[in-house]
């Protein structure tokens, strides 16, 4: 007698294997509706999660059916009620359309974009997929329990064939948006040439330029992501060149740029904080493009995965720098690898500045090299960090500058005295702040409440309530109107004027957002 004629017999009929599976599948159904019941019994906010709960309960169900349904099942092999074969049969037809929509959806998310596999449809799909699965599931049951006593394999066909339908159904959904998408319609409308990566301590600034093949209008938008261990970050790029135009703040064009047929721009992103070590992996910068009025209510065009993978040479600079860290009361130093270097010994401690760093024992302000040599002894009052090759430092109420032996470079002549920058410091007078030079040079008298240091070859000083701009010789460039600042940096600042941040060139014209 041949496999198929034994497989038919009266015997072998799905009975049994109908009884193993009803039990698997109301346990299941019971376990999902057990935990939306004690999720809202024991969440007293749950917010965007109840409304989550539902959808996904299918899954915290599935286990549970499945070893209700083995331990009923081996009840019934040890009374010899069933026999092995029918256990491992139940087992099968349980678990098989789980996994295959489980694979199915793993390799649809696998194959979209980064910005598509995070994204609501996916998480539409996955929602509404498990509920509608184990209906389907719950269809062929109630259908095989009218041919419970047919043939085995006829049964197993009823019972199977409405779920393993919805993985296909599924399956046909997942082709048919990837296939009509947006970002499969413009595969071939941009390249990216990647130009040169350059890591510095810290930040991360990457150079390229995107080749337009077709006509598009698109908000640009890149972030940097690293995983380590299970765990990623994402970070929105600081500031981006497009062109000629430069954009920062939240990391996107603020409007839809109008990319040209046939044009090449260049493209310049910087991350001003970012630090890396060999602990980090998969590190990468994704760049996108999206349709519509802005970031987030626009469809994926295309998504360039950058990779920005320090090589060795330059892991070993950047695992050299130090951070301070406090244990036990006291501050220390621990490279990037968090393997303490300087061990905690410090009331206070700054990051190092030009090869050295500011420490405080008790009251009084020194310096220490990479070593945790102190280099210049714990005598101020205060301290700031060294810059263009010199600090300011208070000694007996009155500041002045060091040089990075320690020596007097300026003399203390200021009631207050800030870091240089731009190549002039502010100090305070009677109460006024002005600036001098490297030589220590008065070279904008001290005149204003309130100012800033400079950046870019401007400073913004507060006259009349009202914020403007001087330049190196002190010179008024733009007119005080705002209500708010920052620093200038390449060529551009951000200003508020009334409630609104808007941004100027340095000679206080408005610019604008959109790249020409």
């Amino acid at each position: 007698m041949n496999s198929t004629q034994n497989f038919d017999r009266p015997q072998e009929s799905g009975k049994p294997l109908f009884h193993l599976l009803a039990v698997g599948v109301l346990g299941w159904g019971f376990s999902a509706v057990a935990s939306i019941v004690w999720f809202f019994a024991t969440v007293s906010d749950p917010g965007l999660a109840g409304v989550a709960a539902p959808f996904y309960a299918w899954i915290v169900g599935f286990i549970p059916g499945a070893l209700l349904m083995i331990g009923y099942g081996a009840f019934r092999l040890f009374s010899h009620k069933t026999t092995f074969k029918t256990l491992a049969w139940a087992v099968g037809v349980y678990s098989m359309p789980v996994v295959v929509s489980t694979l199915v959806f793993n390799l649809f998310v696998s194959s979209q974009p980064l910005a598509v596999q995070g994204g609501d449809d996916v998480m539409m799909f996955s929602a509404f997929g498990g509920p509608l699965f184990f209906f389907l599931y719950v269809v062929g049951m109630f259908v095989g329990f009218f041919l419970r006593e047919r043939p085995l394999r006829q049964v197993l066909f009823v019972i199977t064939g409405p779920p393993l339908a919805g993985v296909f159904f599924i399956v046909c959904v997942f082709l048919w948006f990837t296939f009509t998408s947006s970002h499969w319609k413009s595969r071939g409308a941009f390249t990216f040439d990647l130009r040169s990566v350059q890591w510095q301590d810290p930040g991360l600034v990457v150079e390229g330029t995107l080749q337009v093949h077709d006509e598009k209008s698109a908000v640009v938008h890149a972030f940097y992501r690293d995983r380590s261990g299970e765990t990623g970050r994402g970070e929105p790029v600081d500031s981006f060149q497009l062109g000629g135009a430069t954009f920062g703040g939240l990391g996107w064009t603020k409007d839809p740029v109008r990319f040209q047929k046939n044009t090449s721009h260049q493209i310049r992103l910087r991350w001003s904080r970012l630090r890396t070590t060999s602990l980090n992996s998969e590190r990468e910068v994704i760049f996108t493009l999206r349709s519509g009025p802005d970031y987030f209510r626009g469809n994926l065009l295309k998504e360039f995965r950058i990779p920005v993978n320090p090589d060795n040479a330059t892991l070993e600079v950047l695992e050299s720098t130090l951070r301070p860290i406090s244990r036990g009361g006291k501050m220390g130093y621990v490279n990037r690898a968090d393997k303490m270097i300087i061990e905690p010994q410090f009331d206070w401690a700054d990051d190092f500045s030009e090869g050295l760093a500011v420490v405080r024992i008790e009251s009084k302000f020194g310096f220490i090299d990479l070593t945790g040599n102190r280099v210049i002894e714990c005598i101020y009052q205060h301290a700031t960090r060294f810059s263009e090759g010199k600090a300011a430092v208070g000694l007996q109420w009155k500041a002045g500058y060091i040089d990075k032996t320690g020596k007097e470079a300026i003399a203390f002549l200021y009631d207050m005295a800030h870091p240089f920058s731009d190549g002039r410091a502010r100090v305070r007078i009677d109460g006024k702040d002005g600036y001098i030079d490297s030589a220590g040079r008065m070279v904008i008298k001290p005149q204003w409440q309130m100012a800033d240091d400079f950046s870019d070859g401007l400073a913004a000083v507060r006259i009349n309530d009202k914020w403007a701009f001087i330049d190196h010789s002190g010179k008024i460039v733009i007119l005080p109107r705002f209500d708010g600042f920052q620093k200038f940096s390449s060529g551009r600042a951000s200003v508020m004027l009334g409630n609104r941040w808007r941004a100027i060139d340095k000679k206080g014209n408005w610019i604008s957002e959109r790249p020409q």
